[in-house]
């Protein structure tokens, strides 16, 4: 199960470096096709999309240190764990409908 879920980041985040942001629901597609259970799909695709975003935000959050992300803190007045806690949001509710998505497409595709 690790090395699976190893797997799964290793190549999500090769395909997030280089493709838009929005290819991660393709991802948790295809982990929900490639899981056995509904459980397991939720899982490894939140799991793995969360991962991924998180060392992606700390990258350019913490790293490059990019100025929009002081302009939203200001706009928005949260501290720096609020903005993160936030965007560590959209990974889940990606991870959780994509994966359905791609198990049902497994059960429909079989049948």
């Amino acid at each position: 199960m690790k090395t699976k879920i190893f797997i799964y980041i290793v190549i999500t985040y090769a395909m997030a470096s280089l493709l838009p942001w929005w290819i991660i629901a393709f991802s948790g597609t295809l982990i929900g096709f490639n899981s056995k259970t509904y459980k397991q799909a939720i899982l490894h695709s939140c799991i793995t999309l969360t991962s991924v975003w998180f060392f992606k935000l700390i990258l350019n959050f913490f790293i490059l240190d990019y100025i929009i992300i002081d302009k939203i803190k200001e706009f928005l007045g949260l501290s720096s764990f609020m903005i993160i806690f936030l965007t560590l949001l959209i990974p889940i509710i990606i991870g959780v409908f994509s994966s359905l998505f791609g198990h049902q497409l497994k059960k429909v595709s079989k049948s």
